[in-house]
């Protein structure tokens, strides 16, 4: 564990995204994210730490989704993005990217995040 703080994402930290039903594909070879599920203007995450250590997990990031993408703050980082902490009402684990992530970025972070769907129950 990273040792999750309000001021600083760590590398090692993970960030979840909510991957809305039609940035998913099932294609028979398995889940795949599309690169619209992060090609965005500041682009919102949840930090998965302080969500798990609140008793919560991937079904809070995914409401309205089929799923959490799960990434480290090193992954977006070595693309040229900073992951900010923006904890907000009800959500202390909101973060940010802030700016315009490009298309390439995009499409590698959609190839590099591990998929977490939500399951019934």
């Amino acid at each position: 564990m990273s040792g999750a703080t309000d001021d600083h994402i760590a590398d090692d930290e993970r960030l979840w995204r909510r991957i809305h039903p039609t940035h998913y594909q099932d294609t028979g070879g398995g889940p795949r994210v599309v690169s619209g599920a992060f090609r965005t203007t500041d682009l919102c995450l949840d930090r998965a730490e302080i969500l798990e250590g609140r008793g919560l997990g991937v079904a809070f990031t995914a409401a309205n989704g089929v799923g959490v993408g799960e990434l480290s703050a090193a992954q977006l980082r070595a693309k040229g993005l900073e992951p900010v902490p923006e904890p907000e009402d009800g959500n202390p684990a909101h973060a940010v990217v802030e700016g315009t992530i490009s298309y390439r970025q995009a499409k590698e972070l959609s190839s590099e995040c591990v998929f977490h769907p939500v399951t019934a129950g």
